[in-house]
């Protein structure tokens, strides 16, 4: 992430008036546990595409950080009505997490299929860009006492991760950990995460282990709180050489706003 935080300001520098790069640098900083940070630059995207949908996709996660169901909400209905679809479901994923803690199953499966109907046919289409809300559904099927299909649609993600990396943007990242944690594989699930922390997973981390439902079955266990304290001393160690980096001058000064 402090090397991404570079690239991206010198991409900045060469394209200003661009709002995806803020956008981006904010969602770095999320990475980095540095929410003000994080702030400055999301805003920054918003105020030069007030419905960009990567700025208020960024605001959105950065509420759900915060803990603000009111913000999340609304930023997430502003990615909804743009990309409902945008990043593979992250605003959806995100903006579930109030509304399953209230119960209201019936209200985010609408919104899923409604994004992503394919997943509720009657064979639903499990592929490189639905796996990831298909792991989500199968976490509502559940909880909706439908285990049936929810055993069915995590087989089809398995097979589908079985065909793809696990580090990059279009990578599965942690989603083997998800599955084998909602079909109860506990000491799976956390031997699946080790790995995924020692091959160089770190995106979106603080949502798979502060927010995401589908881990809360392994989320107290003590293994789960070492693996957590292990990324949170990595993070902060890249945010110190970030600093260290823009103390030197080696990353380039914020351009005014195009």
């Amino acid at each position: 992430m402090d090397l991404a935080n570079l690239w991206y300001r010198k991409a900045l520098a060469l394209d200003p008036g661009n709002p995806w790069l803020p956008a981006i640098l904010g969602l770095v900083f999320l990475e980095l546990d540095d929410d003000e940070t994080a702030e400055n630059w999301i805003n920054r995207s918003l105020r030069q595409a007030p419905q960009h949908p990567w700025a208020n996709g960024a605001m959105t996660m950065l509420q759900s950080y915060r803990g603000d169901p009111e913000l999340l909400r609304k930023y997430a209905e502003e990615v909804f009505k743009i990309t409902p679809r945008w990043r593979m479901g992250t605003a959806l994923s995100h903006g579930r997490v109030p509304d399953l803690r209230d119960g209201k199953y019936e209200e985010v499966l609408e919104r899923y299929q409604s994004s992503f109907p394919e997943l509720f046919g009657d064979t639903p289409d499990v592929n490189s860009i639905t796996y990831r809300p298909a792991i989500d559904v199968a976490g509502l099927l559940l909880l909706s006492g439908e285990a049936t299909r929810a055993a069915d649609l995590l087989a089809d993600c398995e097979k589908q991760i079985s065909e793809t990396i696990r580090v990059g943007f279009f990578g599965f990242w942690i989603s083997d950990v998800q599955i084998l944690a909602l079909q109860g594989k506990t000491d799976e699930a956390l031997t699946a995460l080790r790995q995924a922390i020692d091959q160089g997973w770190r995106t979106d981390w603080r949502y798979f282990f502060y927010v995401d439902p589908n881990l809360d079955s392994i989320r107290d266990q003590p293994e789960f709180q070492v693996l957590l304290r292990e990324i949170k001393q990595d993070m902060a160690a890249q945010l110190e050489r970030t600093h260290e980096m823009e103390a030197n001058g080696e990353i380039m000064a914020v351009p005014a706003e195009g």
